[in-house]
């Protein structure tokens, strides 16, 4: 027997600390080759470190099982210099056979062609994808299921698409959440962060952990979800990128972001802990959104039932402005999809008729919904609040669009 090939027929089962013989030991063997084929079919490389954390072993077994597998056909190596999450930069991809097998192991998706050449296997994107699959084979590890990673997900795309998308490095399951994983290894540019957020923000759904190796893109980020808003851009005649407006960000998005500095000790995180750090930063985000609109003037009363209007409910927003002068509005149910807007004083300059969209669960006797709350201060600001200088019809084609 090849002194590289594990030993089948008794292997080491890590939960009960003793040994395996026999057909339990084949079973499970086979299991851990699965398991690997299906997770570098989605990765599209992977390390011996990487194995180690997916499958909760020490590296010499990692690298016995790698050895064993590209014995088998099912896998090759190739050898990148000074490559980052490696062992010696020893990468290893499937070959054709392997992905075809690994094929038949995708249940999440549409299957998709996999690359196995070795010249694929770029130093850069290499680096890239082996530092996401270091943090998915912890989700994994501790009972995350991925539903698609960025190589899947191009693929069922077509170029316009991708270029009309913030395609996240992963998404995966675990219990009833569902999460994506965004990890920019290098220093964006302005814009480009901006579009990221942008696109983000039209396309992705999800709560979204950004881990960012270069701390001014997390700072520029930061920066962006704490001012809500991103900057457009355009092509200038001179064929140079200049800003062209601005887009609103609603809370609903950036409650929904976590926006981290590397660490090394995020990898020890389990996805309970992520879970953990995603809603401390949605309450954080909506606890300013809420200390923002005071400052700028806006207190709010509690949902009641409307007196008027069987079935409707009602909540008062009012606004002080600079000059100490109040108005207050009525926010009153139409259905499930609208709200209407009125002031308890309507002067001559006020629309006929002002509605914003609903959102979020409703509960009598509790403020509003954050988002539901941000969509009427929206709507109060843009047009029935002056602005020196500006006439009412640009004030309503300044409103901030929300999700």
């Amino acid at each position: 027997m090849n002194v590289l090939e594990p030993n089948v027929n008794l292997v080491l089962d890590g939960s009960k600390s003793g040994l395996i013989a026999g057909p339990d030991a084949r079973r499970q063997h086979q299991l851990k080759i699965d398991k690997v084929l299906h997770f570098t079919y989605l990765f599209h490389c992977v390390s011996t470190p990487v194995i180690c954390t997916l499958l909760g072993c020490t590296n010499s077994n990692a690298l016995r099982l790698l050895r064993g597998m590209t014995d088998k056909g099912l896998m090759h190596s190739t050898k990148l210099k000074h490559c980052e999450w490696t062992t010696n930069g020893m990468v290893f991809m499937l070959t054709a056979r392997g992905a075809a097998r690994a094929q038949n192991l995708h249940e999440e998706g549409e299957p998709f062609d996999y690359d196995w050449r070795p010249e694929s296997a770029k130093k850069d994107q290499v680096e890239h994808d082996l530092a996401a699959a270091m943090f998915a084979a912890r989700w994994v590890f501790h009972g995350g299921v991925i539903i698609e990673t960025d190589h899947s997900m191009r693929h069922a795309l077509t170029t316009q698409d991708r270029r009309q998308q913030k395609i996240p490095d992963f998404r995966l399951r675990f219990s009833e959440w569902t999460f994506a994983f965004e990890l920019e290894r290098s220093a964006k540019k302005s814009r480009e962060i901006d579009q990221m957020l942008r696109l983000a923000f039209h396309t992705n759904p999800f709560p979204t952990v950004w881990v960012c190796q270069a701390p001014r893109t997390a700072k520029h980020m930061r920066d962006r979800l704490e001012t809500a808003c991103v900057k457009t851009w355009r092509l200038s005649n001179a064929n140079k990128w200049e800003p062209k407006g601005l887009e609103h960000l609603s809370v609903n998005f950036r409650s929904r972001q976590l926006v981290l500095d590397w660490d090394d000790g995020l990898l020890d995180l389990t996805p309970v802990q992520w879970a953990q750090r995603l809603a401390h930063a949605s309450t954080d985000a909506k606890a300013r959104s809420l200390a923002m609109w005071q400052r700028n003037g806006f207190t709010w009363g509690v949902v009641k039932a409307d007196p008027m209007h069987a079935g409707s409910l009602t909540f008062t927003v009012h606004h002080l402005d600079h000059e100490e002068n109040e108005r207050s509005f009525l926010l009153r149910s139409l259905n499930e999809h609208q709200w209407h807007v009125q002031p308890f004083q309507p002067d001559a300059c006020d629309p006929k008729a002002a509605y914003v969209k609903a959102s979020g669960k409703v509960v009598l006797g509790e403020h509003p919904p954050t988002q539901l709350l941000e969509n009427a201060i929206q709507s109060i600001e843009s047009q029935f609040v002056p602005h020196p200088g500006v006439s009412k019809g640009q004030r309503r084609a300044q409103s901030g669009s929300s999700d």
